[in-house]
């Protein structure tokens, strides 16, 4: 099992589309969105609104990974994992186009957040802000690819 995050939004070509992603997407889909008209209007999911957060959201990668196996889709999903890792990867229709170890990707884009990690990988009692810096470089990959 993978636990990871995701940003963006995949748009569907007709409305049988999106009603099948929305059934591989069940049991991470928020009901919520069913009455909102932006759902069917625009044919496209967008991520994480539109699905349940903590340990049911973080595992959305099988539902994805199954949806983009079953359906064609148009846009981008990037998508991050800090389960064992610091990893991510951009998918755009339908498609990885790009997986980096954020580890070195945070090296060549911010030396000193790459060195704050590393010193806090070293001491169990900086897990908080170990923590607190990798979701960071996480959002600056979401940021970077969105």
């Amino acid at each position: 099992m993978i636990y990871s995050s995701y940003e963006g939004r995949l748009k569907f070509k007709n409305k049988e589309d999106l009603a099948e992603a929305l059934k591989i997407m069940d049991p991470w889909f928020d009901k919520k969105y069913l009455d909102d008209e932006r759902l069917f209007a625009n044919l496209e999911l967008e991520f994480p609104e539109m699905f349940q957060a903590g340990d049911v959201g973080r595992n959305i990668h099988r539902g994805i990974d199954i949806l983009l196996q079953s359906l064609p889709t148009r846009g981008t999903l990037v998508g991050t994992s800090t389960d064992g890792c610091l990893d991510g990867w951009v998918i755009k229709d339908g498609r990885q186009v790009k997986s980096d170890d954020l580890m070195e990707w945070i090296k060549k884009k911010n030396l000193k957040t790459y060195n704050q990690i590393k010193e806090y990988e070293k001491d169990d009692s900086t897990f908080d802000q170990y923590c607190e810096l990798t979701n960071d470089v996480c959002q600056m990959y979401y940021d970077e690819y969105l």
